[in-house]
C-alpha cells in the first residue's frame, strides 16, 4: 500500500470518527461508544461477582474481633494503587495510545486473576495473594479508568456527555445488580475459584471487544521520567491555579475519607455479624443498592448539559447526608432486639435505594462539570490527579474505620459519619468560588 493511499485511508477513518461523534443524534448508534460500553459491561460483571465473593471469603477467615482490620487491609490494597498510579497514569494516557491502554490493561488483569485463581486453588498464602494481586490489578484499573475518562469526550459530542456518563454508570450498576445477586448464590455452588475463573474470562472478552474501537487521538508515543515529572507537575499546577477546582478536590477528599471506608468495611460486617445473615443477603443488598444507582442515573441522563449544576448538587449533598444518618436507625439496639435480621435488611434496602439515587444525581453532574471545564490536552492527567488527590486520604480512613468497626457500635458509626458529612458539605456549599464553578 502506498503512503498516499495510507494517508487517504487514515484521513477517511478520522473523518468518519469525527462525523460519528458530532452528527449522531442517538448515542446508542455511536459504534465506538457502544464497543467501549460493551467491554465495560462484560468486565464489570466479572468484577461484581468477584467483589462480593472475595469480601465474604476474607470475612470467613476472620472473627468479629478482627474482621474489620482484615477487610480494611483489603480496602487499602484497592485504594492505594489509585493514589500511587493516578498521577503517572494521567500523563501516560495523554501521551500514549489510549485505546491500546484500554484493552491492554483488561488483558493483563485477566492474566493476574488467572494467577490468583491458581494461588487460591493451591491454598498458597491465599490472603497475601489476594492483597498482592489486588494491588497490581487496581494499579492497572487506575490506568484503564484514566484512559476511558479521557477518551469519552473524544468519542461522543459534548451535548451527549451527560448521557454517555450516565450510560457508563448505569451499565456498571446494572452489572453490579446481576453480579451481586448471582455472587451470593454462586459462592456456595462453585466457590471462590469458580468465580475467579469467570472473572478471568470477563476481562479477556472485554479486551477483545475494545480492540475494535476507532479512537481519534494525537499521541506522541514517547515519554521519559523527566517529561513525566514535568507533566505531572503541569497537571497539579493546573488544579492549583484554579481555586474552585482545588477546593472541589479537597471536598471530594474529605467526603471519600468518610464514605468509602464505611461502605467497604461496615456494610458487609453488619450483614454478617450484626444481622447474622449470609453472602446471599449481602449480594442481594448490593444488587438493590445498585438498582437505586441506576434509577438515579436514568434521571441524570435526562438532564441537559448546563453551565451550572449548583442547585441540584446542593440539594443532593444535603439530602445524602440526612439519608446517611437513616442507616443508623435500624441498627439501634432496641430495633435489633425486636426485629429479625432479614426484616432490618429490608428497611436498610429502602434507605439504600434512596441514598443511591441521590448519590447518582450528585456524581454525574459533578463529573460532567470536570469533563467540560478541563482542556483536552490536560484532561487525562488532571482527571487522574483529581482521582488521586481525592483518594489520597482514604487508606487512613480505612485504618481508622477498621479499628473502630471492631470496637464501636455500627449504628453509632453511621450517625457520626452522617453528621460529619453534613458539616463538611455545608462549609463548601457556602463558598462563593464553589458556587460559581459548580
Amino acid at each position: 500500500m502506498s503512503e498516499n493511499t495510507l494517508e487517504t485511508s487514515e484521513k477517511a477513518t478520522s473523518e468518519k470518527t469525527t462525523s460519528e461523534k458530532t452528527t449522531s443524534e442517538n448515542i446508542l448508534e455511536n459504534r465506538n461508544f457502544m464497543l467501549l460500553l460493551l467491554g465495560q459491561i462484560v468486565s464489570n460483571l466479572g468484577n461484581a461477582l468477584y467483589s462480593i465473593s472475595i469480601i465474604w471469603y476474607l470475612m470467613s477467615k476472620g472473627t468479629a474481633q478482627n474482621v474489620g482490620l482484615i477487610v480494611s487491609g483489603f480496602g487499602i490494597c484497592m485504594i492505594l494503587p489509585h493514589v500511587l498510579v493516578g498521577p503517572m497514569g494521567g500523563v501516560i494516557v495523554d501521551r500514549f495510545n489510549r485505546l491500546k491502554i484500554i484493552y491492554g490493561t483488561d488483558f493483563m488483569r485477566g492474566v493476574l486473576f488467572a494467577i490468583l485463581t491458581v494461588a487460591i486453588y493451591a491454598d498458597f498464602y491465599p490472603i497475601a495473594s489476594i492483597f498482592v494481586i489486588t494491588i497490581i490489578s487496581n494499579g492497572l484499573s487506575s490506568l484503564f479508568n484514566s484512559a476511558v475518562d479521557a477518551s469519552v469526550p473524544n468519542i461522543v459530542h459534548e451535548s451527549q456527555l451527560n448521557k454517555a456518563n450516565s450510560y457508563n454508570g448505569m451499565s456498571r450498576q446494572l452489572m453490579i445488580i446481576v453480579g451481586s445477586a448471582a455472587a451470593g448464590f454462586l459462592y456456595y455452588y462453585i466457590g471462590i475459584v469458580g468465580i475467579l475463573i469467570i472473572n478471568v474470562i470477563s476481562f479477556m472478552l472485554s479486551g477483545l471487544s475494545e480492540m475494535f474501537i476507532v479512537l481519534e487521538q494525537k499521541a506522541t508515543g514517547n515519554i521519559d521520567f523527566k517529561e513525566m515529572k514535568q507533566d505531572m507537575k503541569a497537571g497539579f499546577n493546573y488544579i492549583r491555579k484554579q481555586p474552585a477546582l482545588l477546593k472541589t478536590v479537597i471536598f471530594f477528599t474529605l467526603l471519600n475519607l468518610i464514605a468509602n471506608p464505611i461502605y467497604m468495611v461496615v456494610f458487609p460486617r453488619v450483614i454478617k455479624f450484626d444481622l447474622l445473615l449470609s453472602a446471599r443477603e449481602l449480594g442481594i443488598f448490593e444488587a438493590i443498592f445498585a438498582g437505586g444507582s441506576i434509577l438515579g442515573m436514568i434521571i441524570a441522563s435526562m438532564l441537559p448539559v448546563k453551565k451550572s449544576y449548583f442547585k441540584l448538587i446542593s440539594i443532593a449533598l444535603i439530602s445524602q447526608c440526612f439519608v446517611f444518618v437513616l442507616f443508623a436507625i435500624p441498627l439501634m439496639p432496641w430495633v435489633l432486639n425486636q426485629f429479625k435480621g432479614i426484616e432490618i435488611l429490608a428497611a436498610w434496602a429502602v434507605v439504600g435505594i434512596t441514598f443511591a439515587i441521590i448519590n447518582s444525581l450528585l456524581n454525574i453532574p459533578l463529573f460532567t462539570i470536570l469533563q467540560t471545564r478541563i482542556e483536552d490536552a490536560y484532561r487525562g492527567r488532571v482527571l487522574s490527579m483529581i482521582t488521586t488527590l481525592a483518594q489520597a486520604a482514604v487508606p487512613v480512613g480505612f485504618i481508622i474505620m477498621g479499628l473502630l468497626a471492631d470496637r464501636v457500635a455500627s449504628w453509632l458509626l453511621f450517625l457520626i459519619c452522617g453528621i460529619l458529612s453534613l458539616i463538611i458539605s455545608s462549609v463548601f456549599l457556602v463558598n462563593k468560588e464553589i458556587k460559581a464553578y459548580w
